[in-house]
């Protein structure tokens, strides 16, 4: 009967995933069941992997649910957790030497306390005791349809259509997970303040996602706030989200908006509306007791005046780190780049009304959101954008069914979201509502972004008026605060959508 092991190579990558974390258990269990049914030919429906760096060595690719995989080698009755990842992962682990494989491979050993408990979790009843260390087990059989080869299930899975995969690091989330991860494991007696900075797309939220799934794993106590709509989105998956008030129990003391009374040592806080909230919140933390606190934000995105300004002054904490993400793994380049564009247009060309700002701040704060918005760096090359300037019925017609008849949509949230200029008259309105009768999607004024703020979807279609869209291409000059906000408020608009963003003006 097997024994689960794993090696210091994949107790590493296996902190890359969130949601999967909790499939590499899954699937353990199933593969389990198989061999306890069939002990001598149970894996002979498992690719076996041939690589002349693997010697002697059985290894092995098996499928995950949503798009990825692990390798794994049997080494008598020893099942060897060694590798896992995305679809090229069969072919990084056979690029690997020899001498690499076994000094890896010398490391197995007993996987951790927490990936023993999910799969404890899977418990169905004293008649299926595990052999691994006495860990008991639900044996539950779990389908999984056999799709050929690697490049074949990778089309059937697409990355953007399932909730889980999004939620998967890449090298730079990566890196700044590790390092502030290890950083909080080291302890230390001072009130720490670790700042991750990105524009959309850059991973901020998955991050701080990351960080709350593998602190829960060793027993460090969290609190994780983050905005409504950001909490329904990721709440999705197949477990809740970690360190979170609404999911703790209701038999605990409450004090205030239902919260309960609980003593944390970590916080970590995604997207906080404005400077003067985060200043709060943060002065409110170290007066609780907290350790450390990890705030996800992109400046650009605050709109109370000068909001770099502000964000510098409010990072004066005495223990300090700023981790910065520029690589938009989210966002196609055909639609990252335009959406900045747009952005650019709106700080270089219009200004605000002089008796509003501090004189000298706001050249200064334009040229670093100009320079923050042009150090994004893109990895998908493809994506759709499209003007409609004076549209027709026929023009809009044509842009809902063709996003009717995509072949695929995501199903985890809404896949496309139509936004209104408060101008845009309410004719048209229902006229989009009547043609895209039946699509899941998601209706906002533009006064109303904060609603979609952190949301991403596959598409976006944004209705603005023939002057908002002259203030963006020609410029605007002395704005109200009110004016400026409502038009810099497009900079997390349009870039929301992932694959594809449509302006219809009229």
């Amino acid at each position: 009967m097997l024994t689960i092991l794993w090696t210091n190579k994949f107790s590493k990558k296996i902190k890359k995933f969130n949601e999967m974390q909790f499939q590499v258990a899954s699937v353990v269990n199933k593969i389990i069941v198989a061999e306890r049914a069939n002990p001598t030919n149970w894996h002979k429906h498992i690719k076996k992997l041939k690589d002349e760096s693997f010697g002697n060595l059985a290894v092995y690719r098996e499928y995950l649910p949503d798009g990825a995989r692990f390798v794994f080698i049997l080494e008598d009755e020893n099942f060897i957790l060694v590798d896992v990842g995305g679809h090229d992962v069969s072919s990084e682990y056979s690029r690997q030497s020899s001498t690499v494989i076994n000094a890896d491979l010398a490391t197995k050993r007993e996987p951790d306390e927490w990936f023993m408990k999910l799969l404890s979790k899977r418990h169905i009843g004293a008649k299926t005791k595990a052999t691994f260390k006495n860990v008991e087990v639900n044996f539950e059989a779990i389908l999984q349809e056999n799709f050929g080869d690697d490049d074949s299930f990778r089309w059937w899975h697409e990355s953007e259509l399932n909730e889980a995969w999004l939620q998967y690091l890449d090298k730079q989330q990566q890196q700044v997970a590790d390092k502030i991860y290890n950083s909080i494991l080291a302890g230390g007696q001072e009130f720490k303040v670790t700042f991750i900075i990105g524009g959309p797309g850059t991973g901020k939220t998955i991050v701080l996602l990351n960080l709350a799934i593998n602190l829960t794993n060793v027993k460090k106590s969290i609190l994780f706030e983050l905005p409504h709509q950001v909490f329904q989105y990721l709440n999705s998956g197949s477990r809740p989200l970690p360190g979170n008030w609404r999911n703790r129990s209701p038999a605990k003391k409450s004090s205030g908006k239902n919260r309960p009374e609980i003593s944390q040592e970590i916080l970590l806080i995604d997207d906080p509306s404005s400077a003067q909230e985060l200043n709060q919140r943060i002065t409110r933390a170290k007066n609780q007791g907290f350790k450390s606190v990890v705030v996800a934000l992109d400046p650009i995105q605050w709109h109370d005046g000068s909001r770099l300004n502000s964000f510098k002054k409010m990072s004066s904490v005495k223990s300090l780190e700023i981790c910065k993400l520029n690589v938009c793994y989210r966002q196609s380049k055909g639609v990252g780049k335009e959406s900045h564009a747009i952005s650019k247009n709106i700080f270089n060309l219009s200004t605000r009304n002089r008796n509003e700002i501090t004189s000298g701040i706001e050249e200064k704060e334009k040229t670093e959101l100009i320079s923050s918005i042009d150090a994004i760096k893109f990895v998908d090359e493809g994506g759709r954008f499209k003007i409609y300037e004076e549209f027709t019925v026929r023009d809009l017609e044509k842009e809902i069914y063709r996003f009717s008849g995509r072949e695929y949509k995501w199903t985890h949230t809404a896949p496309i979201a139509f936004v209104y200029g408060k101008e845009f008259l309410p004719d048209w309105r229902e006229t989009v509502k009547r043609l895209s009768l039946g699509q899941k999607r998601i209706d906002v004024a533009l006064t109303d972004y904060q609603r979609i703020r952190g949301v991403e979807f596959q598409e976006l279609f944004l209705f603005l008026s023939l002057e908002t869209w002259r203030g963006i291409t020609k410029g605007k000059h002395g704005l109200s605060s009110q004016e400026w906000n409502a038009l810099s408020s497009l900079y997390t608009v349009v870039s929301r959508p992932k694959d594809g963003l449509v302006v219809f003006v009229k």
